[in-house]
This record gives structure tokens, sequence and C-alpha cells, in this order.
């Protein structure tokens, strides 16, 4: 981390002695700050560079790393009825959760250097307590920041969600600084368009990178 908050060429060869190491990069100093922050904050591109092929590697040099994915789902698309919300987003046949099943298993094929043994999976719905919420959201930037992934479940009523829209803006915000973390979106999409079959299927796909948010008519729910 010294190294990264002091960017040098004598310090950018240790930076690279110990990656070739296979230092653990995910290291905080005493303020919670890693090596991939210092190198941001500096605007070192060459330390940054490093880092994130480090952090790619692994500790020890493996090619296989552990990834933390946080699942985003719009509350009322399955869970709500006749104006009412249930217990419960999901319907009664498991869609949600089967689409994140789906959206997992998507994700590990395209990230075939994660070591599905060390895949943590953070769920907003399910991961925040929805009778007295403040504290949930309240945590939501460190949350997404300690995220390596980001998947939308993605319907019609997705980015009409207030709650959805603060989590797209701060995933949006750590893509344009870090160029590390990942947002995916899985949607239902047309077989015309995928396989031909005239049937719809879901999908994960890479979200747009210039995507706008806007909160002005966004539902607070």
């Amino acid at each position: 981390m010294a190294f990264c908050r002091e960017p040098s060429d004598e310090h950018i060869g240790y930076l690279r002695e110990l990656i070739d190491a296979g230092v653990d990069l995910d290291l905080v100093d005493e303020q919670g700050y890693t090596a991939l922050d210092h190198a941001v904050f500096n605007g070192d591109a060459l330390s940054g560079r490093l880092v994130m092929e480090g952090l790619r590697r692994g500790p020890n040099g493996k090619t296989e790393r552990q990834l933390d994915v946080m699942v985003m789902e719009a509350r009322g698309a399955c869970g709500e009825k006749e104006g009412q919300y249930l217990h419960s987003p999901d319907d009664e046949d498991k869609t949600q959760y089967r689409r994140m099943i789906h959206a997992t298993k998507e994700l590990l094929q395209l990230h075939p250097e994660v070591d599905r043994e060390r895949l943590g999976i953070w769920v907003d719905y399910s991961s925040v307590d929805q009778d007295s919420p403040s504290a949930g959201v309240n945590a939501l930037p460190m949350i997404v920041a300690e995220c390596d992934a980001v998947i939308s479940l993605v319907d019609n009523e997705y980015y009409e969600r207030a709650w959805c829209s603060v989590e797209i803006a701060f995933i949006q915000q750590l893509r344009k600084s870090y160029h590390r973390h990942l947002w995916y979106e899985h949607v239902r999409v047309s077989t015309d368009v995928v396989s031909g079959r005239g049937k719809d299927q879901y999908v994960l796909r890479e979200a747009p990178t210039g995507f706008e948010v806007s909160m002005a008519r966004n539902k607070l729910s």
C-alpha cells in the first residue's frame, strides 16, 4: 500500500516484485484503504494496472480468485398483488430465485477464473431488514464497493425503483473510478434473437457503461 500511496519508478519496481511474489492486495491499512484505493486516489495509472493484474491473479499468484456478487431485485415485480406487498418478493413459481441461480451460473461461465467455492452472494431484499431498513440503506455505498460484481434482475419496473437506482448509481461510479467492478443485467429476451425458437428466455449481459440514472420520477418503494 505504501508503494501505491507514494508512486515512483523505484516503488513501481518494488510493487512488481511483491505482486509476482503473490502478496495479498485485498489487505487494508489503518484507514480501511487498499492498494487499489491509493493508486486511484493518486491518479497513477501504472500502479493501478499492476494492482489490477495482481487482483486478477489472486493471492500467491493463483489464477482462481474469490468473487463477491451483489444481486439486486425490484421489490414488487413478483411480490406485489392488487396493490399489496407480500411477505416475499418472489412468486409461487420462485421466479426470482430461479433467475438468481441462472444468473450466477452464467456469471461463472463468463469468468472461469473464479473459484466457485469462494463465491459470495449478497441479495438486497434478503440481506436488509425490511422492517427496519435504515441501517441497511445507509450501508449501501460500502456494501456495493465491497462487491466485485453486481447482477440486476431486470423487469418492467426495475429502473423505476428508487432503491435500485441508488444501487446502480453507486456501481456506475465505481466502474468509472476503478475499472474493476462488474455490472450485469439479467433480462428476458425473445429467442428470435437468441435461438429463433419463438419463446422468451433470460440471459445475462453486461450492463451499458453510459447508463444514466434518473431519480426524479422513481418510486420510493
